[in-house]
């Protein structure tokens, strides 16, 4: 499985990963530190696993969401974030992506990628 962490905290992306790798250590997980980087990741490699922090220098989670499901992208989509905010949290699930709140994310991660 190909997955790609997009946050803009190195903490983050690292912590991401290695939750992820925990749930098996043979899937492959790049990364990217804001939306720019991630469309141009995308636009090179199919991901089945997406997450996206909300807060990140330049577009919103929302926002590159919209990108990558407009360039094509078919993957399974989770917003990490630490904001809370009930309309980020209902954008989301219009979205149809799943909600993650930082800072205590390993649950809702490995549940996440375990479906």
């Amino acid at each position: 499985m190909n997955v790609l962490v997009v946050d803009d905290s190195h903490f983050i992306q690292k912590s991401i990963r290695k939750i992820i790798l925990s749930v098996n250590s043979d899937w492959q997980v790049d990364l990217a530190n804001n939306g720019e980087e991630a469309l141009e990741l995308a636009g090179q490699k199919a991901y089945d696993v997406i997450t996206l922090d909300y807060n990140m220098p330049g577009d919103d989670g929302a926002t590159v969401l919209e990108k990558l499901r407009g360039q094509g992208v078919n993957a399974k989509f989770a917003l990490i974030t630490a904001n809370k905010q009930g309309a980020i949290a209902e954008k989301a699930k219009e979205a149809g992506i799943e909600f993650i709140a930082k800072p205590n994310f390993k649950a809702g991660l490995i549940d996440f990628v375990s479906q």
